[in-house]
């Protein structure tokens, strides 16, 4: 007898996403990371989405163009404790969107 004898073949337990760790869509604009609330032990983040290609982005008080691949990525510093980080897209059309995340920083 061998140790899978009478043993059923089990389908993959997956956990559904949760809110948290979802992408945070708005209009035109995603942000990929940080997701809001996270809490690090670096005293830097990189944050990263999607817009539309060509739109401007800022990042705090950092402007970045959004490439033709509809990518940004920025780097940001963080003080000890929470951190408010706004992100604002501005398509050449006028139309905007923007997120708010808190991360906090635990050293």
């Amino acid at each position: 007898m061998t140790a899978s004898a009478g043993a059923t073949a089990a389908s993959p337990t997956q956990t559904p996403p949760t809110d948290a760790d979802a992408p945070i869509p708005v209009d035109f604009l995603q942000v990929l990371s940080p997701a809001d609330s996270s809490v690090v032990n670096v005293p830097q983040v990189t944050v990263s989405g999607t817009a539309s290609p060509g739109a401007v982005v800022s990042i705090n008080d950092d402007i970045l163009i959004v490439g033709a691949d509809g990518m940004f990525e920025l780097t940001v510093t963080l003080v000890e404790g929470p951190n408010l980080i706004e992100v604002i897209a501005s398509t050449t059309s006028g139309s905007e969107a923007s997120v708010d995340l808190v991360v906090t920083y635990q050293p």
